[in-house]
């Protein structure tokens, strides 16, 4: 109910068209930022906000922040499991169709990967177990960091990251899959059964402590 009642908003807010507007900006959100845990809706209406963050395979600005945040357990079976069989037989008479889209190995028109995409499993699948939409992975730190850790530092560190590079947090590491333009403000995150087991099993202290910092790192006014 939540991302459908915030679906239309993101979307006319990705690009400012504010008449006689003379400037280029960050896409905007709802808030600072909106994060949804182990969400159980189909993948297929993720797709225009997927679609017109990767037209061209645009940059973003430096000093693009994430706006959405997805997070779903691959070990979550009421999203994994039950969701798709209830959308079996919900969408059995349903027509769907193939569709070309593409993923960005970079930024720029010639780092477009074109790709096809089953509408049909679009259509059963949650957003997070459809493979294609999957744009990061977030896993345990190996060594946590010290307690002194500089919250402001995380938006410097951020704005410099790389397409399928990594980005340690205070106690976790989040992982990008090279499917999307590095700073692309929507992320869909697969997170590692030892963060995340199962369906209501969301408080682990370190994601606890990711979310803390993805807060910080979205709400901390600029120097």
């Amino acid at each position: 109910m939540l991302y459908t009642a915030l679906q239309q908003i993101l979307e006319d807010r990705f690009i400012d068209s504010r008449k006689n507007k003379t400037f280029a900006g960050d896409a905007n959100g709802f808030g600072d930022l909106v994060v949804l845990m182990n969400p159980a809706f189909e993948a297929l209406r993720y797709a225009t906000l997927y679609d017109i963050s990767q037209d061209y395979c645009r940059g973003y600005f430096p000093s693009q922040l994430p706006k959405l945040a997805i997070l779903t357990s691959e070990t979550d079976r009421a999203t994994g499991w039950a969701f798709p069989m209830g959308r079996f037989f919900s969408t059995f008479f349903d027509t769907h169709t193939t569709l070309e889209r593409h993923n960005c190995t970079g930024v720029g028109i010639n780092k477009i990967n074109p790709i096809e995409i089953e509408e049909g499993e679009a259509d059963r699948l949650t957003i997070g177990h459809f493979k294609p939409y999957l744009t990061h992975r977030l896993n345990p730190l190996s060594e946590k960091r010290s307690p002194n850790f500089n919250y402001r530092e995380l938006q410097n560190i951020w704005s410099q990251q790389k397409e399928a590079g990594s980005f340690a947090f205070e106690n976790t590491v989040l992982t990008h899959l090279g499917k999307t333009v590095p700073n692309n403000p929507y992320l869909n995150i697969q997170v590692d059964q030892r963060l995340i087991e199962g369906h209501n099993d969301i408080w682990h202290d370190d994601v606890v402590s990711f979310l803390r910092d993805l807060i910080m790192m979205s709400t901390t006014p600029r120097q």
